[in-house]
């Protein structure tokens, strides 16, 4: 679901199974909250989210899923997903529509950690940035741009921390809408958040020097 069906989203999501009114929420007003996870009799709905960077006046990105045994619901109505695009192109591309809604959900979720990553390497390139500075000119006062980037830090700690936790929960043994034959897939997925995760917290850590 794109920008273009958000005066459809209850529509859609009422054929599938009978939502909880959060999980409509968290699929409509992502723009008001963090990542969040909501469980429940039928489906499990959660929200991911990507931070900017570059522009400090740019909003936070969001896109949120609601999955149960047959079904898999994605909703990025802020604007175009390229996280969704490149997944179900790869997907249709490779022939894997038999392979399951679980199987979709991975390729999406590591696409999600793959930009993850991409944002967290331009706040590493910044701080990299800023060390050299410092270094060829030791007088100079840097405290505003560290300012900066520390609040940068900040918020995208305040991000993958539940994100964390999401992928915690998907790549268990108990998550009922991951397959056994698939788990592997997840477990890798949310290795690769521990290591953004862990990233960010080194920025941080080094901007507290």
């Amino acid at each position: 679901l794109g920008p273009e069906d958000r005066g459809t989203v209850q529509d859609v999501v009422d054929r599938l199974y009978s939502a909880h009114p959060k999980a409509i929420e968290h699929l409509l007003r992502g723009d008001s909250h963090r990542p969040n996870l909501l469980i429940e009799d039928d489906a499990v709905s959660f929200m991911l989210a990507l931070i900017p960077v570059d522009d400090p006046d740019d909003a936070v990105r969001h896109l949120s899923f609601i999955i149960g045994k047959n079904f898999l619901v994605t909703a990025h109505l802020e604007g175009p997903s390229q996280v969704v695009d490149d997944a179900f192109s790869h997907i249709q591309d490779n022939n894997m529509m038999s392979e399951g809604v679980d199987f979709a959900l991975y390729q999406l979720v590591t696409g999600h950690v793959v930009a993850l990553k991409g944002l967290v390497n331009g706040l590493d390139e910044k701080f990299e940035d800023m060390h050299r500075t410092l270094l060829e000119h030791p007088y100079r006062d840097l405290s505003p741009a560290i300012l900066r980037l520390r609040k940068k830090a900040m918020a995208a700690k305040h991000i993958l921390d539940p994100e964390g936790g999401i992928f915690e929960l998907l790549k268990s043994a108990g998550f009922p809408y991951v397959r056994k034959t698939n788990q592997p897939y997840f477990q890798d997925a949310a290795f690769l958040m521990d290591e953004v995760v862990g990233e960010v917290q080194e920025i941080r850590d080094g901007l507290a020097e």
